[in-house]
């Protein structure tokens, strides 16, 4: 079972066709971050280095 997020997500039109969507493997990052560029683009990119490390390649 998809957590609220990810079935959130899979609502989404399309997103229900990503592997990682399906397989409730999508990464969750904060919005706020995720959602304002400019200088908080290194906070982002920072987050998503951190978010993504534990994830094995495959």
């Amino acid at each position: 079972m998809l957590r609220p997020e990810r079935e959130t997500l899979a609502q989404r039109p399309g997103f229900d066709t990503l592997t990682a969507v399906r397989e409730g493997r999508a990464i969750e990052l904060d919005d706020d971050i995720a959602s304002r560029w400019g200088p908080r683009i290194v906070d982002f990119r920072a987050t998503v280095i951190e978010a993504t490390a534990t994830v094995p390649a495959a």
